[in-house]
C-alpha cells in the first residue's frame, strides 16, 4: 500500500486503525455518561493531543515521531452526603461510626436493634 498523508480521516488506516477505535471508544464512554447522568449538564470532553517532535539523522531531520493521546473527562460522580458520628478515643477522632439501615442517622434506633437488644 502507498503512503498516506496523516490528516484526521486518515486515522483509520494507521496501525490497523488502532488510533481510530481507541478514539471511537472514548467518545463512547463519554455518550455512555451523558445517558446513564442526563441530569449532570456538564461538558463531557474527549482531547485527542498530537505530539510531533523531529528525529535527528546526521545534523538533518529526516523522521518525525507523533505520539496521540486521549485524554476524556467525565463530571466526578458525587454522592449523597450522610451524617456520621465521630468515634471519640482519649479526646481524639479516631474514625467514623454509621448505622448501615439508617444512612442519614448514625444514632437512630431500628425495630431490629430492639428485637436484637431484647434477645429476640
Amino acid at each position: 500500500m502507498p503512503q498516506k498523508q496523516l490528516k484526521f480521516d486518515s486515522l483509520k488506516d494507521l496501525d490497523f486503525g488502532m488510533i481510530d477505535k481507541v478514539f471511537e471508544k472514548e467518545i463512547a464512554k463519554a455518550a455512555d455518561d451523558c445517558h446513564n447522568r442526563p441530569e449532570d449538564k456538564t461538558a463531557r470532553k474527549v482531547v485527542l493531543t498530537f505530539s510531533l517532535t523531529p528525529r535527528m539523522n546526521g545534523g538533518a531531520m529526516d523522521r518525525v515521531e507523533v505520539a496521540f493521546d486521549f485524554a476524556t473527562k467525565l463530571p466526578i460522580q458525587k454522592s449523597k452526603v450522610y451524617e456520621m458520628q465521630p468515634i471519640i478515643n482519649k479526646g481524639k477522632a479516631v474514625g467514623l461510626n454509621f448505622h448501615p439501615d439508617l444512612p442519614d442517622d448514625p444514632e437512630g434506633t431500628t425495630i431490629m436493634d430492639i428485637a436484637e437488644e431484647e434477645g429476640k
